[in-house]
């Protein structure tokens, strides 16, 4: 059966210890897709606007 209590098995030299660069990373190339996405999207809807072929 399954015991309710919570046991540590972290040492104390590991403790509070994270290396972020992994996650730093992640948020650039977060950030750089969601920057040329944005910039795609704004160069769609100029040539939507520039080519439109409704006669409005």
């Amino acid at each position: 059966m399954a015991s309710n209590t919570h046991q540590a098995v972290e040492d104390d030299a590991t403790k509070g210890t994270m290396d972020i660069s992994e996650h730093v990373k992640m948020w650039l190339a977060f950030w750089n897709g969601a920057k040329w996405s944005a910039a795609g999207i704004l160069v769609v809807a100029a040539l939507l606007a520039i080519f439109r072929t409704h006669n409005g």
